[in-house]
């Protein structure tokens, strides 16, 4: 392929993946979080050209969507979801050549790894993290956004509050969301990486 040809797939690669960032479909268990296949399209770009440009698609795409979307309101939540979303696909990106150049493992043993990676990553950002900030860090304590997120999700029951209960709405949250987004994008990406490829190389 030559270089031209190379660059104007990536930049239409990165397009695609900016469009789809922003058909952003409600988890129906917890609304606030939202599925998005954006990241197939990032691993295309990682199988077909390497970590570089995997990583600078993802990248490219998330300064788009946050031009698109803007920040009206002056607060840090898009900010924070951006940079979800970017460790998210890291994830994807480390499970993805774990799983293909170091373990070489098939497409669903691949996907098992890229699932696992994704859950594990995101759920124990989201209980140190992401979720904070979300809730008040650092305006409120610790124990504070505990019993606001744990609240939220109604794990606060009977107005008995613990640790236990803010690590259950954690699981509760993330664990279920992230291992369907890790179906759902690594069947897109198996299904779409051949035909992409074949479709460039005509």
């Amino acid at each position: 392929m030559s270089s031209t040809r190379s660059l104007v797939t990536i930049s239409l690669l990165t397009a695609l993946a900016t469009v789809l960032m922003l058909f952003e479909i409600p988890n129906p268990l917890v609304p606030f979080l939202k599925f998005d296949l954006s990241d197939a399209i990032v691993l295309v770009a990682l199988a077909m050209f390497g970590v570089k440009v995997g990583f600078g698609v993802s990248i490219l795409r998330l300064v788009l969507f946050g031009l698109i979307q803007g920040n009206t309101d002056g607060s840090i939540f898009p900010y924070v979801g951006l940079m979800g979303a970017f460790f998210a696909t890291s994830s994807l990106i480390v499970g993805y050549l774990l799983a293909t150049k170091v373990l070489l493992l098939n497409k669903v043993l691949s996907s098992v790894v890229m699932i696992l990676m994704l859950t594990t990553v995101m759920t124990v950002l989201n209980y140190f993290f992401i979720t904070p900030l979300y809730f008040g860090w650092p305006n409120q304590s610790f124990a504070e956004i505990q019993e606001a997120f744990t609240g939220f999700l109604n794990f606060d029951t009977g107005g008995a509050f613990s640790s236990n209960s803010y690590l259950l709405a954690n699981l509760f949250a993330y664990v279920p969301f992230n291992v369907l987004k890790g179906i759902f994008i690594s069947m897109l990406f198996f299904v779409l990486q051949p035909r992409v490829q074949n479709f460039i190389q005509r």
